[in-house]
């Protein structure tokens, strides 16, 4: 029991000084911590086997882990011997979530919300099912009500937020977003949106648009948003003077297409030993990359719709020669799956699997653009490997390039013929670029992707929706038969 998690002093305090320590772990974003947290009550369970409020915490320990079949279990039990303790309703919920099992997680999230109407929390819940599903009215309903309980909820103004933004109401939309950006920057409530910029610039007034001002623009969600609202800087770059902190992974695209109007730095990725800009610069106020459409993207005739940046030619040369020696049939790139727990990879990610008819029938070169993630340089290797064992079917699939944006957002993807995704960065990075593509969307997509219709609102009409209906995937893949068919018949008559 004392392992090397352990201090043994912890094993002589109160059970309850060890189930406030606990606790403190759990709060850490450190897995260690959390393994800590679940020793520490195991500790106390031996004491009070049948205690539901210790039950919760070693469930959450494991939720926590993502260990949601392990944790479900853990939860139950503590539902045995407390069923109206509407915490363990609640994280009960966030399980089912995190495996897509979204109809049971509604049901949990409903059920914490009839035990304690009065925690604005449980509503939210409720409110992010309404999201991710596609129902923006209902998700506003919900947000409105945990806002007259907690008037500054950063959750649910955040969520309230993306609700908006799906219908198309960018005013209202873009003002959520900022404060729910905000509220989380001043109370880190949620690991969803976790704030990433100097510490100094924490007590920076957020810009209000006017000119004349030196304004630090920083991207604050993931490298495919960062994409898609870097179609604004131009706009804010014509207004005021601009410092760019970008996600280091994009700076040389951003500083290839930007770094003439404006200086473009990679941010958030500093060290104690490096700084990424200097910091003497006069900055008189901040604001989030997308937050730029509070000022330059407030009704539908403010998108553009134009391709506004530019790929390496030299490397965009490069791939098409390394494409052009593998023969004259057409190179399609393909994606097959996009995000994580938090933004909701069950819905918008396709089995491998499922493309083997596309690429048997189809005579064409299939080139994978599945990015692996920094710190899993290879993931998806053994899948392709396993997919052509048993298919007999060849994917060109090069993780050293996919895994380098500059090689393959500002390279490779400007040198197919096409390329058909999932809601991924690769979809951004094709409608930045101008690169046709096919986006599969899901029956449920993220505001970035309109509620209905082909087009995306952010990019010219290269861009291509095919959407499912009813969730299901065979439908799209038919789709994508049939639109296959003529665009080869229409290369082969050109």
């Amino acid at each position: 029991m004392t392992e090397e998690l352990l201090d043994e002093a912890w094993l002589r305090e109160e059970p309850q000084e060890m189930l406030n320590r606990a606790a403190n772990f759990l709060t850490s974003a450190e897995l260690l911590d959390v393994r800590r947290a679940r020793k520490l009550c195991e500790y106390v369970l031996t004491l009070d086997r049948d205690n539901p409020g210790i039950l919760f915490m070693v469930a959450s320990t494991y939720m926590r882990e993502g260990r949601y079949a392990l944790a479900e279990c853990w939860f139950r039990y503590a539902l045995v011997h407390d069923p109206k303790m509407a915490p363990i309703w609640c994280n009960l919920g966030y399980c089912y979530q995190g495996e897509g099992r979204n109809e049971e997680a509604f049901k949990c999230f409903e059920k914490a919300v009839e035990l304690d109407p009065s925690e604005a929390s449980y509503l939210n819940n409720l409110a992010t099912n309404y999201v991710n599903n596609g129902t923006p009215d209902d998700a506003i309903e919900r947000c409105n009500k945990a806002l007259k309980l907690d008037p500054v909820n950063s959750d649910a103004l955040w969520n309230r937020s993306l609700a908006y933004l799906e219908k198309g109401m960018w005013v209202e939309g873009w003002e959520g977003y900022k404060a729910g950006l905000k509220g989380s920057e001043e109370t880190q409530s949620s690991q969803k949106r976790k704030v990433r910029f100097y510490p100094e610039h924490k007590d920076l007034p957020y810009w209000d648009g006017t000119g004349g001002q030196s304004v630090v623009v920083y991207g604050e969600q993931g490298v495919g948003d960062e994409l898609l609202a870097s179609s604004m800087l131009e706009d804010a770059a014509n207004v005021t003077n601009l410092v760019y902190e970008a996600h280091p992974r994009l700076v040389n695209i951003m500083r290839h297409n930007f770094g003439n109007r404006f200086p473009v730095y990679g941010t958030r990725k500093i060290s104690t030993d490096q700084v990424c800009w200097p910091m003497w610069q006069r900055i008189d106020a901040k604001i989030p990359i997308l937050g730029l459409g509070e000022h330059f993207r407030k009704k539908d005739e403010d998108f553009p719709r134009k391709v506004y940046l530019k790929p390496f030619d030299s490397l965009v040369d490069k791939y098409k020669e390394k494409l052009a020696a593998m023969g004259d049939r057409p190179k399609i790139g393909f994606s097959w799956k996009g995000g994580g727990v938090v933004t909701r990879h069950d819905l918008r990610s396709i089995g491998l699997g499922d493309w083997t008819d596309l690429i048997k029938d189809f005579d064409a070169d299939w080139i994978s653009l599945q990015y692996d993630g920094a710190d899993r340089q290879g993931w998806n290797t053994p899948i392709v490997a396993e997919f052509e064992k048993e298919t007999g079917l060849c994917i060109n699939h090069w993780p050293e390039v996919v895994n380098d944006l500059d090689e393959c957002y500002a390279g490779l993807i400007n040198a197919l013929d096409l390329v058909i995704s999932v809601n991924t960065s690769v979809v951004h990075a094709c409608g930045a670029f101008g690169v046709p593509t096919w986006v599969l969307t899901p029956s449920r997509p993220a505001w970035r992707y309109n509620i209905e219709g082909e087009h995306m609102i952010w990019y010219s009409d290269h861009m291509r929706q095919i959407r499912q209906v009813d969730d299901d995937w065979d439908g799209v893949f038919k789709i994508v038969r049939e639109r296959l068919n003529s665009w080869m018949q229409e290369r082969a008559a050109a």
